[in-house]
């Protein structure tokens, strides 16, 4: 049996379906919607692509080198300071290891998406297209998000749309200028 291979434009489509899917018929797991958006954004993306940590073919969140940090600024992705400083450096330690995280949390995201009206694919694209935003910060960073109890919600009175970052100046985490 010959097994089709898909476009890049198929793949992203296919994570959108599965995104809409789940957010109209309310998903149990909530970590299976943070996958179709994730890989909706990578696909998204596809002049993009690089090497992953794994050595496959994909986005690389956890950049290991500058030239991945700057590659990532290039298409929107917020990454701090002290990212940049943990890659220069080669630094090994547990603190300074980079994560990626929504900048606009993924609950924040999904709340938004029902709402959307009509709820569509064009739409939900649309919106993700505005509203998505990745950020790559350090472990001790995400340790000052979550204590400021911004680990899953914007600062009160904030407005997702107008101030994606908002969760990261409120806590005092600098965006690398990708110098």
């Amino acid at each position: 049996m010959t097994r089709k291979t898909r476009t890049l434009d198929e793949h992203r489509r296919h994570h959108l379906e599965g995104l809409l899917a789940a957010i109209r018929f309310g998903a149990a797991d909530r970590r299976d919607m943070d996958n179709h958006a994730n890989c909706w954004f990578a696909y998204s993306h596809p002049d993009s692509y690089m090497l992953n940590g794994k050595g496959r073919r994909g986005l690389s969140l956890t950049p290991r080198t500058v030239p991945e940090l700057r590659q990532a600024l290039a298409i929107g992705i917020f990454v701090s300071r002290e990212a940049a400083r943990a890659v220069t450096e080669g630094s090994t330690r547990e603190g300074d290891r980079r994560i990626y995280e929504h900048a606009v949390p993924s609950n924040v995201l999904h709340a938004m998406s029902a709402a959307l009206s009509p709820l569509d694919e064009t739409t939900l694209e649309a919106s993700l297209r505005a509203n998505y935003r990745i950020g790559i910060v350090t472990r001790d960073e995400d340790v000052k998000l979550k204590a400021a109890g911004l680990r899953h919600r914007m600062p009160d009175r904030c407005d997702p749309t107008a101030d994606p970052w908002a969760r990261y100046r409120v806590v005092g985490i600098e965006a690398w200028d990708g110098r």
